[in-house]
């Protein structure tokens, strides 16, 4: 008996095999919107928005919060500092995510008031991507006049001026490549790892800006 209940057993097993189907991908849709909100009231604004269309939510930091209903999945990112807000919805169906994806961007009219703001402008570099040395070497006119007291730091007449006229911030490679097809040979060559090394060794001592500058250039020229 203990053998036939045995056998039965295995014949169940072999007849009733786990098989895990793949899943098919959701579909997602995305709706972008212009952000002039800081980023604090943006994602105060997202839950807002989550809670009146009935969304549970499921998780919220500083950059995002998440929702879900039903099948579906919302995520609203916030970027102040690009002055983006992104709502994408995913699920089963491509038509009912466009749906609710419009939906929770139509529902709120702080992100409707948002669109009817100016272009964005762009926003001066932090201490930490601004190449001081670079642009010091690569304007010799900022640097003589921050030798002379003109202005206190070379990010002091960047903010103030270079931002206006163009000035590169940091060693630009597609610009020194793009206006250097020499160095552009001798890198694909393996001469040079890449455009800044050609620079820092010898481009800067020949005079070839490293991005829009006044290196090489008459007085009160820019290199464009």
């Amino acid at each position: 008996m203990q053998r036939v209940g045995f056998l039965l057993s295995v014949v169940g097993a072999l007849s009733s095999p786990a098989v895990t189907f793949a899943q098919p991908a959701p579909e997602i849709w995305t709706v972008t919107s212009p952000l002039t909100l800081s980023q604090t009231e943006c994602i105060r604004q997202a839950n807002v928005s989550l809670q009146a269309q009935r969304w549970s939510i499921t998780w919220t930091d500083g950059n995002s919060t998440n929702g879900r209903a039903n099948n579906y999945t919302a995520h609203i990112l916030c970027n102040a500092r690009d002055r983006v807000v992104t709502f994408s919805v995913a699920g089963p169906s491509r038509a009912r995510a466009r749906s609710l994806a419009e939906s929770l961007y139509r529902g709120n009219n702080v992100w409707q008031g948002s669109s009817a703001i100016a272009p964005i402008q762009p926003q001066p570099p932090t201490v930490s991507t601004f190449d001081e040395k670079f642009y010091l070497e690569n304007n010799p006119d900022v640097a003589e006049a921050v030798r002379n007291r003109v202005f206190p730091s070379a990010i002091a007449h960047y903010n103030e001026f270079g931002i206006k006229e163009g000035r590169a911030p940091r060693f630009d490679e597609e610009y020194y490549l793009s206006r250097n097809p020499d160095v552009a040979r001798a890198v694909r060559r393996g001469q040079f790892r890449n455009g800044r090394e050609h620079w820092e060794r010898l481009g800067k001592f020949e005079g070839r800006p490293g991005g829009v500058g006044t290196l090489g250039q008459p007085p009160g020229q820019l290199s464009n």
